[in-house]
Order: C-alpha cells, then structure tokens, then sequence
C-alpha cells in the first residue's frame, strides 16, 4: 500500500517499532518514524490519513497493541480525513468460506479476537 501510495504522487510516512527496519523503510517511502511508547500521538498529528496495521510482538500484547493503538487514534485523530484499519485477527469466526463484510455478526473465537470486538 505504501509502494502504491508513493507511485501516485503521495507524501508517505510509516511507523516500525524496530530500529534495524529504519534503514530499509527509508529506501521506500518519505518518512519513516520510529515508534516509542510515548509517539504515536506524534505521529498522528502529523497525518492527513492513517492506515492502521498493527501487530503484537507476543501473545499476551494484543490488549495492549490493538486498544492502546485505537485509544490513541480516538483522542488524537479527530482531524484525520480517512482512517483505514487491517487486521489478521479474526473476529468473525470460521465462516466455512462464506463471505464476510462490516455487517456481519462478531463471533470472537478467542480470547485475543475478543480485543476488538
């Protein structure tokens, strides 16, 4: 998405948690910011738009990761034009391959997809 943001004339910044991926970071977007605890609010009002992709580094992280990420968002974003949210977690359940969108039902399966719910 960065990549394809960047080719259309896009001023790109992104967020890494991890020193060693700065370098490699900088070779394809404008601005690279490292995340500590405390800058995220930083870089939220420094955006126009935000895609949000966040990760946790361990299992027990996801309540973390995942509501103190959109605490941050909610207090500081309200001059965001467009918000964009991916994620891996499953908060839908198994749906046996059927098509899911924003209307369906929330079947958290596990604990940790229960976070978003």
């Amino acid at each position: 998405t960065a990549l394809h943001w960047k080719k259309q004339g896009h001023i790109v910044s992104v967020t890494t948690r991890r020193l060693e991926r700065v370098t490699f970071l900088q070779s394809l977007v404008d601005h690279v910011h490292l995340l500590t605890t405390s800058s995220l609010k930083e870089f939220i009002l420094e955006q126009e738009a935000l895609l949000i992709s966040v990760a946790p580094d361990t299992q027990g992280d996801y309540t973390s990761t995942y509501l103190q990420t959109a605490s941050e968002v909610a207090q500081h974003g309200a001059h965001l034009q467009t918000i964009l949210y991916t994620s891996s977690t499953s908060v839908y359940g198994d749906q046996q391959g059927i098509w899911v969108d924003e209307n369906t039902p929330l079947q958290p399966v596990q604990v940790k997809d229960a976070i978003l719910y």
